[in-house]
């Protein structure tokens, strides 16, 4: 369900979060992969739980590449609750807007369609 779901991505943010509190980079990685995942298998789109798990080495590399720290790494976290929070009042376009701008670390174009 829906509810669990957001209960599992929680819980997923939380431990992320925790582990970027207290300087555990890699611990805090693991988690932000395990919402990452958790947030995939939510949509229930078959084709993206797909690509997600064959690409998933390739994804891994590309956040580990992208070399957040700080300050910009905390607001990517925070992102995680925001988007909880859109998925579960049932906003869909605010959440898929937060959601590029998530994954592509950019403001969403204006005019493009999700």
């Amino acid at each position: 369900s829906l509810e669990k779901n957001i209960r599992n991505l929680a819980r997923c943010a939380a431990e992320c979060q925790f582990a970027l509190d207290v300087g555990d980079r890699g611990l805090s990685f693991e988690h932000d992969s395990m919402f990452h995942t958790e947030l995939v298998r939510t949509s229930e789109n078959q084709a993206l739980i797909y690509l997600y798990e064959h690409l998933g080495a390739k994804i891994q590399q590309l956040r580990l590449n992208q070399n957040l720290y700080g300050i910009a790494l905390k607001d990517y976290t925070i992102q995680h609750e925001k988007i909880m929070s859109l998925l579960k009042d049932g906003k869909k376009e605010e959440c898929k807007v937060l959601l590029y701008e998530h994954i592509m670390h950019s403001p969403y174009p204006e005019g493009l369609v999700l």
